[in-house]
């Protein structure tokens, strides 16, 4: 079943497969994520994938283009 989650969010790469596989942890919070993205509990508006491996501590957050001022 994780396998056809990680393809469903088309993610190719065999390593990174093969660790999100190989760590029970997590594979719970892939099963945790598929649920909550499918019932509307969190949004991926544009990579569902990026969003995963973000959450799985896998990938660090894309930087957003808009910054913000500093403060004085």
């Amino acid at each position: 079943m994780a396998h056809r989650h990680l393809k469903l969010l088309s993610i190719k790469g065999p390593k990174l497969i093969s660790q999100i596989i190989n760590d029970d942890g997590l594979v719970n919070e892939l099963f945790k994520f598929m649920y909550r993205l499918k019932t509307d509990k969190i949004k991926a508006d544009k990579n569902p994938a990026g969003l995963l491996l973000t959450v799985l501590g896998l990938k660090t957050p894309a930087k957003s283009s808009y910054s913000t001022p500093p403060l004085p």
